[in-house]
């Protein structure tokens, strides 16, 4: 091994370091950094009792109607569409027309109880934050009997 070979290794080993090394080291310094900003908005977003954006106030991270819509939406228009492409490359059949439509029937219905759910929820949910009344005499405190 000459030194030519040796001072070529060690250029090759350099060279990947500042190349390869450096960019990948800085990707995930920063986004070690994002995470940190992320958890301590998120942390301050709870002591402010506030929820993040895109987040609903019972905590969850979807809206719940947009899932229901997508549902009602979504399914029939993906199973007819896979009904269409089905009917061209395999030929006409009347049951597997038949099929979709029970299944864009049942994600239609779907779709309607999910959204009817989600609607609910949300006056419930307002419901919930109140305080339940109650007589005062319902309770027996010892402090009462005298």
């Amino acid at each position: 091994m000459g030194p030519e070979v040796v001072l070529a290794f060690f250029a090759a080993v350099f060279g990947s370091l500042i190349f390869v090394g450096l960019p990948v080291g800085l990707y995930y310094q920063q986004e070690r950094r994002k995470l940190e900003l992320a958890h301590a908005e998120r942390i301050k977003a709870i002591e402010l009792g506030r929820g993040l954006p895109g987040e609903t106030p019972d905590g969850s991270w979807s809206i719940p109607s947009k899932i229901a819509a997508s549902v009602g939406v979504g399914v029939p228009i993906g199973v007819f569409g896979c009904a269409a492409f089905a009917s061209a490359t395999a030929g006409y059949h009347e049951a597997m027309w038949i099929a979709a439509a029970m299944v864009g029937l049942a994600g239609v219905i779907c779709g309607t109880v999910l959204a009817g759910q989600a609607f609910g929820l949300g006056k419930s949910a307002r419901d919930a934050d109140s305080k339940p009344f109650v007589p005062e005499d319902a309770f027996d405190v010892v402090g009462a009997r005298g």
